[in-house]
C-alpha cells in the first residue's frame, strides 16, 4: 500500500470519528508503512493515534503517543501540528485528572495557535481552559473565557460548527449556575439540522441534563437515550460516561434509587474512567445510598468519591459531597458534625456561583434532622427562591409541602404566622432575660434597626419574632439566611424585577424588601452578607426607595429591619468584612442574648415547656415529683449548646426511656452523676489533692469533699 492512501485512510477514520478503527489499522500496519514516511508523517500518526486512544479512554496509552509526537517535532517548524498535539495532550491530562498540568498545555497551545493566527483552532484551547476554571469553581471565569471565544468566532472566523461548539460548552457552565432559562435560550439558537452526528448527541445530551434538573422525567429519559445511543456508535467513552451519569440522577431524583444505583456502576465498570467521573458518580452513588438508608455503604462510598475529588479539586462536586456528609452525619445523630458540613457545604458553592447545587443543599438542611424547626424553614425559603427563579416547579411543590408540615403544630422555636393570635414563647425567669423582654415589647412599636447578638442556640430567631409580634405591623415577618444569596443575585433578590429585565426573566416578581412592606425584614447570618449586598440595603435603608431591574418606577417601602449575628462583630470590622456605614446602621438598638449557662435559673422552666410538647408526654398532673427532680437536675448540667441543645436532649432522652418519666429521670441522674465526677476530680487534680482548696473552688465543705473522694475513687 502506498503511504499517501494509508495516511489518508487514517485521516477519514479519525475525521468520521470512528476510532476504533483508526486505531486498529495504526496497530496493524504502522510499522511496515513507517519507514516510508517522513518525520513529519511519523509525527502526524503518532498524532491521530493519540486522538484515537483519547476518544476510546485509553487516556496513558495516549499520553505516550502524543508525548512521542511532540518529541519529534521538537525541532521543525510545523507550530500547527505541534499547538493540536498540545490540546489533545491537555484533554488527555485533563481526563487524567491533572488539571494544573492541562491548564498549562492549554495555554501553549493557545500561544502557538496565536502566533500563527490560526483563529478558528483556537477557539480549542480556550473551550478546555473555560471546562478547567470550572472544574477548580471558577464559573465566572469559565464563563468569560466563553464569551472571549464567541467573541472571537463570530468576528474573525463565523464558523457556524465551532460557534456551536462553544455555546454548547457555555451551556454547560450555565447550568450549574442556574440559569436555565439562558441554558433553553442557547439551545434554541442552534439548529438541529445544521448539527453533525457528533453535535446532535450533544445537543440531545444538553437537553438532557436540563430536564433532568428541572425534574421532567420523560422527556431527560428521551434526549438521553437519543444521546446515548449515537455516542454508542460512535464509541465515545466520556460522553457516554456523562449521559449514563445523568441517566442515573433522573432515577435518582424519580426516586427509583435501584435503578440510579446501576446506571452508576455501569459507568464505574467502565475501563479506564476520568478521575472526573470517578468523583462524580462515587459523590451520586452516596447520594443514593443515603436515599435507601445504608448508611455505612454511603460513608464508604463517600470516601471514595473524596479521593477523587481532592485529586481534580473539583469545587463543585466537593460542595455537593460535603451536602453528603452532612446527611451522612444527620443520619448518625452527630447534628453538630452535620451542621458544619452543610455550612461549608452552603459557603463554598455560594462562593463559586454554583446556584442549583447550593438550592440543592439549602433543600437538604430545610429537610434535616440536624436543624430546628425555624432553621429549617429558612432554609427551605432560600431554597425555594433559588428553585423559583430556576423555574423547577416541581421542586416548589415539595418544598410548600415540607413547609406546611412544619408549621403544623405549635413550637417555642418556630416563626409564627402573623394572623396567629398567639406571641412567640418566651421563658424568662433570670432577671437579665426579663430585662430583655420588657426592652424587646418597649422597642417593638418603634421603627428602629435592631442588631441581635449571641450564641448559636440562644434565642435570636425567636427574639426577632416577638418584636415583630408585638410592632403592630401588619405586614409579613419575612425570614432571610443572608449565606444563601449569591453575589450575582443579590439585586434581583433585594429588589425584584421588572419581566424581560434579563435573560430569562419570563414573569415579574417581587423583592425581599418589597415582600417585607409594613413588616419586618429578619436578615439571620447577617455576617455573612456581602460587601455588594450590605451597599445595596443600606441605600435602601436611607432613602426607604426601591426600583425593580429594568424598571424606571421607584416603590415607596416602609419595613422594619432586625438583623441577627452569633460573631463578633467587631473583629469582622477590623478584617474589613464589614462596612462601618452599615453597622452603625443596622444597630440603632443592640440586644445580645446570654448563654444559656448564665441563665440556669431558666432551665427548669424551660425544660418543662419542652417536655410537654413532648409526644406521649402526661397531662393530667402524674409524674409530678419525677418531672420536677428531672428538671431541677438538668439545671445542674452545662448547656453549652444552649437553649437548642437543652431541647434536643430533652427529646434524646424521652426516646431513649420509651416515653417512661421515671427511666427519663433515671437517665437524667446517670448524666449528671457522671458531669458532677467529672467536674470534681478535674478540679482535685487542679489542686494536687488539695482537699481545702478543693472545697473552696467548688463551694463545699471539706467533709464533702472527703465523701466524695470515698465515693469516687474507691
Amino acid at each position: 500500500m502506498k503511504k499517501t492512501t494509508y495516511l489518508q485512510q487514517i485521516t477519514e477514520l479519525v475525521d468520521k470519528k470512528e476510532f476504533g478503527q483508526a486505531s486498529e489499522r495504526l496497530k496493524c500496519s504502522f510499522k511496515q508503512i513507517k519507514p516510508e514516511l517522513s518525520l513529519m508523517e511519523i509525527a502526524d500518526a503518532y498524532y491521530k493515534w493519540g486522538i484515537c486512544f483519547w476518544r476510546t479512554g485509553e487516556y496513558k496509552k495516549a499520553c505516550y503517543k502524543l508525548k512521542t509526537a511532540l518529541f519529534l517535532l521538537a525541532n521543525t517548524s510545523d507550530h500547527l501540528l505541534y499547538a493540536r498535539i498540545k490540546n489533545v495532550l491537555g484533554s488527555v491530562r485533563m481526563r487524567m485528572g491533572d488539571m494544573t498540568a492541562a491548564l498549562e498545555t492549554f495555554n501553549e497551545a493557545y500561544v502557538y495557535y496565536k502566533r500563527i493566527r490560526k483563529y478558528n483552532e483556537i477557539l480549542h484551547p480556550l473551550s478546555n481552559m473555560a471546562r478547567i476554571h470550572f472544574i477548580l469553581g471558577n464559573l465566572h471565569r469559565s464563563i468569560e473565557v466563553l464569551r472571549q471565544e464567541e467573541s472571537i468566532n463570530i468576528k474573525t472566523i463565523n464558523d457556524i460548527d465551532e460557534l456551536y461548539i462553544t455555546r454548547r460548552n457555555l451551556a454547560r457552565v450555565m447550568l450549574i449556575s442556574g440559569d436555565f432559562n439562558e441554558v433553553k435560550d442557547i439551545l434554541e439558537s442552534m439548529e438541529e439540522n445544521l448539527l453533525d452526528t457528533y453535535s446532535k448527541s450533544n445537543l440531545f445530551q444538553i437537553y438532557g441534563m436540563l430536564s433532568t434538573f428541572k425534574l421532567d422525567h420523560i422527556n431527560a429519559l428521551s434526549y438521553l437515550n437519543k444521546s446515548n445511543e449515537i455516542l454508542g456508535k460512535l464509541d465515545i467513552a466520556h460522553d457516554i460516561e456523562v449521559c449514563m451519569e445523568y441517566l442515573g440522577l433522573n432515577e435518582y431524583f424519580r426516586g427509583n434509587y435501584s435503578k440510579a444505583a446501576e446506571y452508576y456502576r455501569q459507568v464505574l465498570d467502565m475501563p479506564e474512567l476520568t478521575a472526573s467521573a470517578v468523583a462524580q458518580t462515587n459523590r451520586m452513588l452516596t447520594d443514593v445510598y443515603i436515599a435507601q438508608g445504608d448508611i455505612d455503604l454511603a460513608e464508604k462510598t463517600a470516601v471514595k468519591a473524596e479521593k477523587a475529588i481532592k485529586k481534580i479539586d473539583e469545587k463543585k462536586e466537593l460542595g455537593a459531597l460535603w451536602r453528603a456528609y452532612g446527611q451522612i452525619c444527620a443520619a448518625k445523630k452527630d447534628n453538630a458534625k452535620a451542621r458544619d458540613y452543610f455550612s461549608r457545604s452552603s459557603e463554598l458553592l455560594r462562593r463559586i456561583g454554583a446556584r442549583y447545587e447550593l438550592a440543592q443543599t439549602c433543600f437538604a438542611c430545610g429537610k434535616s434532622p440536624a436543624f430546628e424547626k425555624d432553621e429549617r424553614l429558612s432554609y427551605l425559603s432560600s431554597a425555594h427562591a433559588l428553585f423559583s427563579e430556576m423555574g423547577v416547579s416541581k421542586r416548589l411543590e415539595e418544598i410548600d409541602e415540607i413547609s406546611k408540615d412544619l408549621r403544623t403544630g405549635q413550637s417555642t422555636w418556630l416563626v409564627q404566622d402573623k394572623d396567629d393570635d398567639s406571641a412567640p414563647v418566651f421563658i424568662a425567669k433570670n432577671k437579665r432575660m426579663r430585662e430583655i423582654v420588657a426592652q424587646a415589647e418597649q422597642l417593638a412599636p418603634h421603627n428602629i434597626s435592631v442588631l441581635l447578638t449571641g450564641d448559636t442556640g440562644t434565642g435570636k430567631d425567636l427574639l426577632s419574632q416577638y418584636i415583630h409580634h408585638h410592632s403592630g405591623r401588619e405586614g409579613p415577618f419575612v425570614m432571610v439566611n443572608c449565606a444563601a444569596i449569591p453575589n450575582d443575585m443579590v439585586e434581583a433578590e433585594l429588589f425584584g424585577y421588572a419581566k424581560g429585565a434579563f435573560t430569562g426573566a419570563h414573569h415579574a416578581r417581587q423583592g425581599l424588601i418589597e415582600m417585607a412592606s409594613d413588616g419586618t425584614l429578619y436578615l439571620n447570618e447577617i455576617v455573612d452578607a456581602s460587601l455588594v449586598f450590605q451597599a445595596k440595603l443600606l441605600e435602601v435603608l436611607e432613602t426607604h426607595r426601591v426600583r425593580r431591574l429594568g424598571e424606571n418606577k421607584i416603590r415607596e417601602i416602609d419595613f422594619r429591619l432586625i438583623c441577627a449575628t452569633n460573631h463578633d462583630m467587631e473583629k469582622e470590622l477590623e478584617r474589613n468584612r464589614f462596612r462601618n456605614d452599615f453597622y452603625h446602621r443596622i444597630k440603632e438598638l443592640h440586644i445580645h442574648l446570654p448563654p444559656l449557662n448564665d441563665r440556669a435559673d431558666d432551665v427548669p422552666d424551660l425544660a418543662l415547656h419542652f417536655m410537654k410538647s413532648l409526644e406521649g408526654f402526661p397531662e393530667n398532673g402524674e409524674y409530678n415529683r419525677e418531672i420536677e427532680e428531672t428538671c431541677r437536675l438538668l439545671a445542674k448540667q452545662c448547656w453549652p449548646g444552649n437553649v437548642r441543645e437543652l431541647r434536643a436532649e430533652l427529646k434524646r432522652i424521652w426516646v431513649l426511656a420509651h416515653g417512661d418519666i421515671e427511666e427519663m429521670l433515671e437517665i437524667v441522674e446517670q448524666h449528671v452523676e457522671q458531669d458532677s465526677r467529672e467536674m470534681f476530680m478535674s478540679t482535685l487534680e487542679d489542686t494536687n489533692w488539695n482537699r481545702r482548696e478543693t472545697a473552696r473552688r467548688l463551694g463545699v465543705s471539706d467533709g464533702t469533699v472527703r465523701n466524695w473522694i470515698r465515693k469516687y475513687t474507691f
